[in-house]
This record gives structure tokens, sequence and C-alpha cells, in this order.
């Protein structure tokens, strides 16, 4: 992920600790927004360079929903309005749909979702919010109207490597469905002008939905679609395009993504594999009772290539279903985890599994996966997991009677033990139903959740955890002085290098990456165990760099040292 730079970074942690708006009070937590007599569902969150985390959500006001968004700072500061800063009031459906939050290469959020602005019909809006809470697509933000659809609704947002930013959405006219999609500079230029792209079957034998996009090349994309076939609930197959900087096919044709189908409430999201390529995990049946759940895991690369026809089984049982919470892949290790529900028979209960795979499909865990959190009737919901460096802290709900349930959270390493001492942690206390959590980007030593709770009514709350488990204020990190110059080895390199160098005592340090342009690609705070440190950045920086000049910083509380680093 794209890292702003670091300035005056002691001052900075200073200003942070004594306004910290963190609480270590899993029965408190941090207030988003929670107004008394109305309703604010459907949260999304995304994670800047920084740390910061944008979050948007739907607010019942006056028969309406309004889309409103906050911005937290890494201590958990509201940076904009206490009551939200509204980016849109205008009319809405009935009912809310899915919609999507990204954050651009410049840290602008980008927010797209549906109303009935434009004559009654559903259609689909996006906004381009900047750090201050400025409207850089302006008030009204960018209608995206396909003008020869009746409605458009469910926008996804893909972010270019050249930042510019593709919107894709559900279309329809008559009977037939189909997806279209358009791009969008920073700027807010349509950059295919008036033309809408469009998946569309003319005979209406086939329906196309749900797309999923991940940047590929420069500027081109990959997308992942749905297929419905047949009568609902349909045949649901998977497939997949790569579109060049035009929104035109660059393979001859599109790839079935697995011979495995989906269901009809299964919405793929893909994630990128940082070298033009795909994975996803995606719900589907069991290979051999076909009355179970099961999952798989599929990729594809830049060429059209797949693991294999159908893409690897992610939890192999005959007993027990298994449902897709989350997956991620690591890229400095070259693994793609993916995050489980698994459920007896019955259904009647729960548990958490997690299995990884290596970037060619072999399952690197038993066949069954690693059991998390063993099924009972205690029923876990795992929500979102995220790599810390040295392990996935995991965030679950847990029932606490019918519908109320506590928000836990577990750490675990990457061979699949848990990595705290206590075990499971809880993040929030109070008995309520917690819905629709987000677990952000690890940044600072924290990750931070989003989730809607009823425990008012339907508000917004937030927490950090810790890399330890704990939560609540940022402290003061214990920044050290860097008694010589470090040295990279090899350099010049084919990849990150190897980072040397000594320290006083064992602390934190930070370690910041740059380009030749200034541009801060990495940023973080290191824990030191020993005056002597060798560390191999493959291992920690998850991060892709190119051919070109890089800048490696170490900052200390008596200053910091910088070492120019070549990649060939």
């Amino acid at each position: 992920m794209i890292k702003k730079i670091y300035f005056s970074i002691l001052f900075f942690f200073f200003v942070l600790t004594v306004t910290a708006q963190w609480t270590n009070n899993s029965l408190q937590n941090t207030l988003v927004r929670d107004s008394s007599g109305t309703s604010e569902v459907t949260p999304l969150s995304a994670t800047t360079s920084t740390g910061s985390t944008y979050i948007s959500w739907f607010e019942s006001f006056n028969g309406n929903y309004q889309l409103r968004m906050q911005l937290l700072d890494a201590a958990g500061n509201k940076l904009w309005n206490q009551e939200g800063l509204i980016v849109s009031d205008y009319p809405q459906a009935s009912s809310l749909s899915r919609y999507d939050l990204k954050v651009d290469h410049n840290d602008n959020a980008v927010v797209a979702f549906q109303d009935i602005r434009t004559g009654g019909n559903v259609n689909v809006v996006a906004y381009m919010i900047d750090l201050s809470g400025n409207f850089v697509w302006g008030s009204a933000g960018i209608s995206l109207i396909d003008p020869v659809s009746a409605s458009g609704q469910a926008p996804v947002i893909g972010v270019t490597a050249s930042n510019n930013i593709i919107i894709a959405w559900n279309a329809g006219g008559g009977s037939l469905q189909w997806v279209a999609s358009k791009k969008i500079s920073a700027a807010g230029n349509l950059l295919w002008g008036s033309t809408t792209k469009r998946i569309i079957d003319s005979t209406n034998a086939k329906k196309f939905t749900r797309p999923s996009i991940v940047p590929a090349g420069s500027d081109d994309f990959l997308m992942l679609y749905v297929q419905q076939t047949g009568s609902f609930p349909y045949t649901n197959t998977m497939f997949v395009q790569r579109y060049d900087i035009n929104g035109d096919g660059a393979w001859p044709g599109s790839i079935q993504f697995s011979t495995k189908t989906t269901s009809f409430f299964f919405f793929p999201e893909a994630v990128s594999d940082l070298t033009d390529g795909m994975y996803m995990s995606f719900n589907t049946s069991n290979p051999l009772i076909l009355g179970l759940n099961d999952v798989y895991v599929q990729h594809v690369d830049g060429m059209g290539n797949l693991w294999s026809a159908s893409g690897s089984e992610a939890a192999v049982t005959t007993t027990n279903h298994s449902t897709t919470a989350s997956l991620k892949f690591l890229f400095t290790r070259h693994e793609v985890w993916v995050l489980l529900k698994a459920q007896d028979s019955g259904q009647g209960m729960s548990g958490v599994t997690v299995q990884k795979f290596d970037t060619t499909g072999t399952a690197l865990f038993a066949a069954a996966g690693v059991n998390v959190m063993p099924i009972s009737n205690a029923y876990y919901e795992p929500y979102d997991f995220e790599s810390t460096g040295n392990g996935m802290i995991i965030a679950f709900a847990e029932n606490s009677g019918t519908t109320a349930k506590l928000l836990k959270a577990i750490k675990i390493n990457y061979s699949g033990i848990s990595a705290w001492g206590s075990g499971v942690v809880t993040v929030s206390s109070v008995v309520s139903p917690k819905l629709r959590l987000s677990e952000g980007t690890f940044h600072a030593g924290q990750v931070v959740v989003v989730w809607d709770d009823q425990r008012i009514d339907d508000g917004i709350y937030a927490q950090n955890i810790f890399d330890d488990g704990t939560i609540g204020p940022l402290a003061v990190p214990d920044l050290l002085a860097v008694n010589e110059s470090f040295n990279l080895f090899p350099n010049p390199s084919d990849r990150l290098p190897v980072l040397k160098f000594i320290t006083e005592q064992p602390g934190e340090i930070t370690l910041q990456i740059s380009d030749a342009l200034g541009k801060t690609i990495y940023s973080n705070n290191i824990l030191l165990n020993s005056p002597s440190n060798e560390i191999d950045l493959t291992k920690l920086v998850d991060v892709r760099l190119h051919a070109g000049i890089y800048f490696i910083e170490l900052a200390g509380r008596q200053g910091k040292e910088v070492k120019k680093l070549v990649i060939e």
C-alpha cells in the first residue's frame, strides 16, 4: 500500500497521544455516529497510507437516507464534523443496496452508490472526497448513467496503477441484465467520454451481474463477473476478462474462472496478486456431498492462466458446511489466506477456520484447514482478518443468546498457532447485535475495525486492536537513536535488500521507503529486540517495487539516516 511521508514524527505522536480518542474500555468503544431515533447502517471503511480510516454509512433522515462519511486519524480522532460529512442527501429508494468505498493513490476516498435523483430511476453516482473533506468531483458527484438502461445499482470500484478509477455496476432494461462500466480520472473526467462499456447478451439467454475489479499493468484492469442462465436461482458461472486502457477486452475472449458454479447470493470480491493477476475465494457446493456448502480459491494471472479448471478446495470435509468470510494475499510471503465460517451439518453451530495456499494453489495447512475456533453453539461469525507482519488478527462475533453478540479477536502466527497469551480478546463486550464489520490495513502497530452496532438502535462504532491484543490509546513510541549508518545488501538489487544497523537498546524505530520523486510508498514503526539488527525487507514490506531509484530512511529520536537503493 502507498505510504505517505512521516514529518516531525515525535510531535505527531505526541499530539495524537494527548487527544487520542481510542478507548481501552470494551463497554464503550469509539463512537463514530449513533444518534438516538435514527438509524446509521451499512458502514464501509478504507485505510489511508498514514493509518487514518475513512468510514461511510447511510443515515435515516426525514424519511430518506443520507450518505455520510467520517475520517478518523490513527489515534481515533474525528477529523471532520462530529455528526459526519453529509456526502449526499439526494432521495434514496425505500431500500439500500450494496455500494463500495476505496482509497486512491493520493489518499482520497472514492465512494460509489445508487440513488433516485434522476427522474425516480435508481442509478449509480460516485464522489471523491479528499482528506480535508473537500468534494473533488463537485458537490453533486458524478452521475454514472448507462443511457440504454432503466436502472443501475450495486457499484464496485477499482483503482488502476495510473490512479484512474473504474466503476462497474449491475444495469438492466426490460428483461435484459448486464454489467456496465465507466472510467474516471482523478480529476473527475470521463476517460471513455460518453461511452459506457457493457457485458451484455442481446438474446437475453444470459444475464451478467456482480462484477469485481482489480488493477493490471499500468492502466489495465481485470474484471470478474457472474453469468446467470436458466431460471431463478439460476446457474451462476463466473468469468474473467482483462480490459485495456480503452476498456476493450485484451484477451481473445472471457475465461471461465472455474468449472464450479456459485450461489445466487454470493458477490465476488477479488484481490490483486500485485503482478497483473488476481485471487478470489468463492462459495460453491462440496464435490462429495452436494448438500454441503464449500469454498474454493482460484487464481488467474495477467495472461489468463488459471491454477486449474476448478481451483483449490479450501477446507476438505464431508461433514461440515464452509463459507468464505475474507481473502488476503501476502505478497512478501507468497501466500494466499482464506478465512472461513465452518458450520455443522444442521447449521445450528459454527466455528472459525483458516487455510493458506502457495502461489501454485497447493494448500499449506492440513486439508481441512486450521480450526481457530472450534464449531460450538456459541456460534462464531468470522468477519475479516489482516496480516500484521508476524501473524493474522481475526475479528469475529460471538453470540450471547439468540441475537446479541460480543465482538472478539484472536491472533494466529503464520503457522496457524495462537499468538496471544490470553488467546481470545474481547473488543466490544456490549451485548448487542454487531453487523457488517470490516478490518483495516495494519499500520502503526494496530488494525482498526468498524461495524454496525445495535446497542441503542443502529449506529456505527470503531475500535483499534494492537498487535499484542490490547486496545486503547496510542502510546508515544520510544524511537531509538541510530548509532551508525546502516547498510543495504545487496545494492543494487532486483528485490528489497537486507538492512543492517546497530541501535543503543531495544525499542522502536521508523522505517520509510520513498521513490525518486519523494513519494513515500512504505512507512511503519518496527520493534527491535537487539542492538545488532539484520532485517530482510522482502519479509517485512508488503510492497512491490519496480526498477528504479528509491531511498531507505531510518528515523530515531536523535535524527535519521538515509541510503539510496537501486532496484534493477
